[in-house]
């Protein structure tokens, strides 16, 4: 073998390894948009959470305390209300069972026997009544059998509403006072472990969104630091430019249209913003102006091109050569069959890598793997050239 074809082979690995890297940085690329994309998405999905459903755990927790106040308003307050109503001067008839003896038909008539004495029994032994509600109503249901049971007009059944009357005074005064605090009670209760369950849920999606920038930027990094390093790769493989190649360059860049130059000016300035220097040009009379107004000022920018790297030189180079009118029609062919052999190649089965020798034959050398690079920089410039 030999040297000439050595360095071709060496060159054509070195080609490879490029494609290669770019393979790869396209993959990194593709995997940090669709993160960004994700993120994205749950930040538009995402709403803060005023308030939550509760689990099974803590709404169990929030009932064993409301039973617990309600239990001690039932045995303090509820048994406050039957000792008043059991000690009032008319309640001696209803403060006792009545004697079946005395009352044959009294079981037939009245299927739920209740009096004032069982009902204090119950609040003092405490293992009985739950919720005040319950005792107000076996009080309520004493002064109801009374009344069902006896005539209206008789002596007992007076009776019985004076002692209700007395009964529902005590209770709108001791009891329902009570149960409307806890009832108020109970929903703060309610509400704050909502809140609380809420702001947990909220800290554990804010956490979950910090964890995808944090990869996110972890690709970004990763994915600068792959451009960087294959940016140095290709312009050590780049040839360089002759000065006849540097001097029709400049040729070649003058003559190009105004969008055109501003895309080529703008990719120098990103690579190179030291190399550029713009100077102001003096304003001329317009030649069809009455009193000899001057036209708008202008500014025009100095390029060194020899002062750039052969990588940069070889992409502007290429930009150039598709803006030429000759060759635009041409590229348009290229990128469509482009397109078409990597439909193709996508269909068939990845993961094959092929020898350095086939890739110079059949992939992209150096100088159009960095030409992406520069359209990416002046996409504008690349579009209108297309569109000429």
């Amino acid at each position: 073998m030999t040297f000439s074809e050595r360095k071709q082979r060496a060159r054509s690995y070195v080609i490879w390894n490029l494609q290669r890297d770019f393979a790869n940085l396209s993959a990194l690329v593709e995997a940090a948009v669709l993160e960004a994309r994700h993120l994205i998405s749950h930040r538009a999905q995402q709403q803060m959470l005023p308030a939550a459903e509760l689990s099974e755990a803590e709404r169990q927790h929030l009932d064993r305390e409301r039973r617990k106040r309600l239990a001690e308003i039932t045995h303090r307050s509820g048994l406050a209300l039957v000792k008043a109503v059991h000690s009032h001067k008319w309640a001696y008839p209803f403060n006792a069972p009545v004697d079946a003896n005395a009352f044959p038909n009294y079981a037939q008539v009245i299927k739920t026997p209740m009096d004032l004495g069982t009902i204090k029994q119950h609040l003092e032994a405490g293992n009985h009544y739950k919720d005040p509600n319950e005792v107000w109503a076996d009080v309520c249901l004493v002064f109801e059998n009374a009344k069902r049971y006896n005539t209206l007009g008789s002596d007992v059944y007076l009776m019985a509403e004076m002692v209700e009357e007395f009964a529902q005074e005590r209770y709108e005064k001791v009891l329902a006072p009570k149960i409307a605090e806890e009832s108020a009670q109970a929903t703060r209760e309610e509400v704050t472990a909502k809140r609380r369950q809420a702001d947990l849920l909220n800290a554990a999606a804010a956490t979950a969104a910090e964890q995808q920038c944090m990869r996110l930027l972890s690709l970004v990094d990763e994915l600068l630091f792959s451009i960087k390093e294959a940016k140095s790769r290709a312009a050590a493989a780049c040839q360089g430019a002759s000065q006849e190649e540097v001097a029709a360059l400049a040729t070649a860049i003058a003559r190009l249209p105004t969008a055109q130059l501003e895309a080529a000016v703008q990719f120098l300035a990103a690579r190179h913003p030291t190399a550029l220097q713009p100077q102001q040009v003096p304003a001329v009379p317009s030649a069809g102006s009455a009193d000899g107004e001057a036209a708008a000022p202008r500014r025009r920018v100095q390029v060194n091109l020899a002062s750039f790297d052969a990588l940069t030189l070889r992409q502007l180079q290429l930009y150039v050569h598709k803006c030429e009118p000759g060759t635009q029609q041409q590229h348009h062919q290229q990128q469509q069959q482009q397109a078409v052999s990597q439909e193709q190649q996508q269909q068939q089965k990845a993961g094959a890598e092929h020898a350095p020798e086939a890739m110079d034959a059949s992939g992209p050398g150096v100088e159009e793997a960095g030409t992406a690079v520069l359209q990416d920089s002046a996409a504008a410039a690349a579009a209108a050239a297309d569109g000429a």
